[in-house]
């Protein structure tokens, strides 16, 4: 619960922001992964699919109020 309530006192501009670069991030370690160079960071990837679903979450909760 601590990174969705930080991540809700970001304003929309900054969750854009950290949407783009954790999504950067995936296609990076995917690439990586594919390669098999980067065994150690497999944990991380299921941690950023995390933190995109929170922004994206929180981006469509804002969004929904208001309308």
């Amino acid at each position: 619960m601590k990174a969705f309530t930080a991540l809700t006192k970001k304003t929309n501009a900054d969750l854009d922001a950290a949407l783009a670069e954790a999504q950067l991030e995936i296609v990076k370690l995917n690439a990586q992964l594919s390669t098999g160079s980067a065994a150690k960071e497999a944990g991380k990837l299921r941690a950023l699919k995390q933190k995109v679903a929170r922004i994206k979450t929180i981006q469509n909760q804002r969004r929904n109020a208001k309308v």
